[in-house]
């Protein structure tokens, strides 16, 4: 019988740093200009705009290495484990590792509205999921046959460019999305979900036109909806759904003037929701509570956007900076599910847009979190170029960043680096890259609490947790290597098997029982 050592156990250690200037760590001699940047689980890609249009790797040490030359600059491009997909002016090619190759149109359509294909994706492993507006795709780059349609939409249309496949959403097994059709023949707004696993498609829910379809947030492997209003349920509800397709209805709204519109966020006190009558609200335990109340003194006058951003304790939002300036200017809020907690970050004169930048987290101008400070492209005045904005969400100061313009495609690694486009000069471009100023690392420390072991390890993300003794109620939290909170659970028992649903990458397993806790790495290939 193999014997599975009890090693002593570790507390996390979080390491605390000041934000950071980003730094230039590429620019290519001449007048460098590039094409589309995109990333895998590890690495950032960047296309050269110039001959031999080369696609560079950049690691998280800052080592640019040569991964193939195009035809020409291209602004959609896929890579995964130095292999990709790219466009071409005839459509998409896709390159294998060593050589590339044209993929029929009858595979991957190049003609408008389906041909973008980096708005929408993400990695498990050496596979990559996309979708182009009307279908969802998998494919490893191996060869063209590794092409695979998981799914093609059959929704009415008249015209189609009114077709689409919103967004994908994915919680570890499961893809969701809203299939939406011709807004001018009745048709439904469907929640559907592809089983990764086996590939079945399943209609599970209808969404009102009400609801405006997106955003929906995804937290502990789950999906967090509204359905909006209809005649099934006349003010709304709000929804979750894990990862099995299960739903469960956190609250249903019975007040006629006031439905919930759209979800903002996922705090661990609540839902946070905007409702018609532009009231920001926390549903929690089955009961509503607002945050501000639609009137010029209270603390938060009006939301006025449909996009939040979550991070571990906090939601960022765009709502009027007052109500007694006339035409009311737009500011960057923050909540944490209180009142008293409902702040504004960022007012009127230092703001003038970047909320856009929360919806999607692989858009060209898409934002991202450490811990809970927030990076996002933002303008401070409407004639301004997009900046580098960064809030402190210990206590929401900011930093507006001028060293470089059009600031884009922001994308942060596993280790903590944040990497970005930007353009120090007009008509010139570079890469820059900052680190986390939130939680920078995830330290071991020797500690005499709980005693357990976690195998196989490396993992597939199915392991087993066996304690040495049998404890019952034991709280069970996954860490990313930042420190965010990916999931938690109940566990009891001296031997428990997970499945961890967890894309490729370092991890952190954390035991807690009655104050005493004990952390470990995992990787998952």
């Amino acid at each position: 019988m193999t014997k599975h050592l009890l090693t002593s156990a570790i507390l996390i250690c979080l390491t605390l740093i000041s934000y950071a200037q980003p730094t230039n760590i590429y620019q290519p001699n001449g007048t460098p200009t590039f094409g589309r940047a995109t990333n895998d689980s590890l690495n950032y890609y960047i296309n050269l705009g110039h001959s031999p249009f080369s696609v560079k790797r950049i690691d998280n040490s800052n080592t640019i290495t040569q991964v193939c030359d195009l035809p020409a600059m291209t602004n959609q491009m896929l890579f995964n484990n130095d292999k990709g997909i790219y466009k071409t002016s005839s459509g998409f090619s896709l390159y294998d590792g060593s050589s590339h190759s044209t993929i029929p149109t009858a595979t991957l359509p190049a003609t408008y509205p389906f041909n973008a294909i980096n708005e929408d994706f993400f990695h498990i492993g050496t596979n990559t999921y996309f979708q182009n507006g009307k279908d969802i795709f998998k494919t490893n780059f191996s060869s063209v046959s590794s092409i695979q349609t998981l799914y093609t939409s059959t929704a009415a249309v008249l015209n189609p460019t009114y077709c689409g496949i919103t967004k994908m959403y994915n919680t570890g097994n499961s893809i969701y999305f809203v299939e939406s059709g011709d807004p001018f023949i009745p048709n439904p707004n469907l929640l559907k979900r592809i089983d990764l696993s086996t590939g079945n498609v399943t209609t599970l829910d209808t969404i009102a036109s009400s609801a405006l379809g997106i955003p929906k947030i995804v937290r502990s492997n789950s999906l967090y909806y509204s359905v909006g209003s209809s005649a099934s349920h006349p003010f709304g509800k709000v929804k979750k759904v894990d990862d099995n397709g299960v739903i469960s209805t956190l609250y249903a709204v019975t007040n006629s003037n006031n439905n919930i519109l759209s979800v903002l966020g996922v705090l661990p006190s609540g839902v946070v929701c905007y409702t018609s009558q532009n009231i920001l609200v926390l549903i929690s335990g089955g009961t509503i509570t607002p945050l501000n109340f639609n009137i010029p003194t209270s603390p938060l006058p009006r939301v006025s956007f449909l996009n939040g951003k979550s991070t571990n304790t906090l939601v960022y939002f765009q709502a009027y900076d007052s109500l007694t300036v006339s035409p009311p200017k737009d500011a960057l809020w923050v909540t944490d599910g209180t009142l008293a907690g409902t702040q504004k970050v960022i007012s009127k004169n230092d703001y003038y847009s970047g909320a856009a930048s929360f919806g999607d987290a692989n858009s060209s101008i898409s934002s991202v979190v450490c811990g809970d400070d927030l990076y996002f492209p933002g303008q401070k005045t409407v004639s301004s170029q997009l900046n580098l904005f960064y809030v402190n969400g210990s206590n929401y100061t900011y930093t507006i960043n001028t060293s470089f313009n059009s600031a884009q495609q922001l994308y942060k690694n596993p280790n903590g680096g944040i990497y970005m486009k930007g353009s120090p000069v007009l008509g010139q471009f570079a890469v820059y890259k900052t680190n986390c100023s939130g939680i920078n690392s995830v330290e071991e420390l020797s500690s005499n609490t709980i005693i357990f072991d976690l195998f196989p390890n490396p993992s597939n993300g199915k392991i087993t947790i066996k304690l040495e003794e049998n404890i019952n109620n034991c709280i069970l939290t996954v860490y990313s290597v930042l420190g965010e909170v990916l999931s938690h659970k109940t566990i009891s028992g001296q031997s428990t098997d997970l499945d961890l649903n967890l894309k490729t990458g370092l991890y952190f397993i954390s035991i807690n029982s009655k104050g005493q806790k004990a952390t470990k790495k995992i990787i998952v290939e």
